[in-house]
């Protein structure tokens, strides 16, 4: 495992769990909330965003938590390891919401933890119709990469056993 993939729903556990893994295994990690995101939350133009993902993607080794669908086949076809969080929604809802009260998690610098109803929607709503489908569209497609597909807290839970998390 050198080129790993952390996705999943927002709320998730992608930031934490990626975290633990890459300090395990020895391998730098890349946030694409940190890529994506400058500070203020504006957003980085696509074109942008992509070359610095492209970049990252051509080293040897890495780890990168996040979706971003412009970027995820990008992504999958240079991955050996594949790591799926795959939650509950109500239950993703209920971690951002509570990540952002705690203020635990800065996305990107200048850009704290916040929640609003868009973000909301798309956990409950768009995020199962796209992201998700295309994640399950990526595991017939790329059936030679090591794939976890982790549901829910029990999942996580025996992938940290494994790696001694």
């Amino acid at each position: 495992m050198k080129r790993v993939m952390f996705i999943g729903c927002p709320g998730a556990g992608k930031t934490t769990l990626s975290e633990k893994f890459a300090k395990k295994v020895g391998l730098p990690i890349v946030h694409l909330d940190h890529l994506f995101w400058k500070p203020g939350w504006v957003q980085r133009d696509k074109p942008e965003f992509e070359e610095l993902v492209r970049a990252e993607l051509a080293k040897d080794e890495w780890v990168i938590d996040g979706n971003y669908g412009i970027t995820m086949e990008m992504r999958a076809a240079r991955a050996d390891t594949i790591v799926f969080l795959d939650f509950n929604r109500l239950f993703c809802v209920y971690r951002v919401i509570k990540r952002t009260l705690e203020q635990k998690y800065v996305q990107a610098d200048g850009c704290p933890q916040k929640v609003d109803w868009e973000f909301i929607n798309f956990i409950l709503f768009d995020y199962p119709k796209r992201s998700r489908r295309v994640t399950l569209e990526l595991m017939e497609k790329y059936p030679d990469i090591t794939w976890y597909h982790l549901k829910g807290p029990s999942g996580v839970k025996r992938f940290m056993k494994e790696f001694e998390l």
